[in-house]
């Protein structure tokens, strides 16, 4: 038998082993989250982020051991009937990132959507070939150590570039990434943005990349500094994970790492209710 229930703060804490960052994220101002529990202990974990009018499925978990009987589909089920009586939200969709997920999700009322043109890369932090370019520049800004003169011109810069900022969340706020995230900056002018994210011990990902005309060079000399200084901190090998969502996205990516595991992803919604 399955128990459904939707979590708050004190409630959150069973599912902790279930979630690679902090617990507590899904149960704040932007997420609502929903438990199972079976066999008496917690079985699976559904967070949902409330966007724009939509929710957006952030994160799912089952149990390893207690996997393909049915507890993902029970919780689903409650929480389709739970979020149906908030009204205003007509949407859920999640983004799924190979085949695999993606029919899970179609086999739970899900319609998908073929044409998004994202796809994802991980691959071995090793394995990151950048052109040769001489020598390098001197280190560039870390995020955490900007102040907010600078922090102002880059979500100025960003805000201006319309759709070229889709997908990273505005304003930029240093303490949402890691300390390897950086950027450059002339007069007042964003040159290069590099943030990261890592929720997992062994996968940084690249959370999101921004170029202006002319920095290519640039680019490539603050990717490499980033580099270094993760191979001298990181134990073992560190894989690298990004999300394209754009044709120059992809050429970056698929140069940068040329033997990454390339996975298509699918975008796919149902109503609620």
């Amino acid at each position: 038998m399955t128990d459904c229930m939707m979590l708050d703060k004190n409630s959150i804490k069973a599912f902790g082993a279930f979630y690679p960052g902090d617990i507590n994220v899904c149960v704040d101002e932007i997420h609502l989250s929903f438990g199972a529990f079976a066999d008496d202990r917690a079985a699976a974990l559904l967070s949902l982020r409330v966007v724009e009018g939509e929710f957006i499925i952030d994160w799912l978990y089952t149990a390893e051991d207690i996997r393909r009987r049915g507890i993902m589909s029970d919780l689903f089920s409650f929480t389709y009937r739970a979020i149906g009586f908030a009204g205003s939200m007509e949407t859920i969709r999640v983004i799924c990132p190979g085949e695999e997920l993606l029919d899970f999700f179609i086999g739970l009322g899900f319609e998908p959507h073929f044409d998004s043109g994202y796809k994802t890369y991980v691959s071995k932090l090793a394995d990151m070939k950048i052109p040769s370019l001489g020598k390098k520049l001197p280190p560039t800004n870390k995020l955490s150590d900007m102040g907010k003169n600078e922090l102002n011109i880059i979500n100025k810069n960003l805000m201006a570039t319309g759709e070229l900022a889709y997908g990273v969340k505005l304003p930029v706020i240093p303490s949402d990434y890691t300390d390897y995230s950086c950027a450059a900056i002339s007069g007042d002018k964003l040159k290069v943005l590099l943030l990261f994210e890592q929720d997992q011990e062994d996968i940084i990902d690249i959370s999101y990349v921004y170029k202006a005309n002319g920095s290519e060079k640039l680019l490539f000399l603050m990717l490499l500094s980033v580099r270094d200084e993760i191979e001298k901190k990181a134990s073992g090998d560190i894989m690298i994970r990004a999300a394209a969502l754009n044709e120059a996205s992809q050429r970056l990516f698929e140069g940068l790492f040329p033997n990454a595991e390339m996975k298509n992803v699918y975008t796919a919604d149902r109503l609620v209710g």
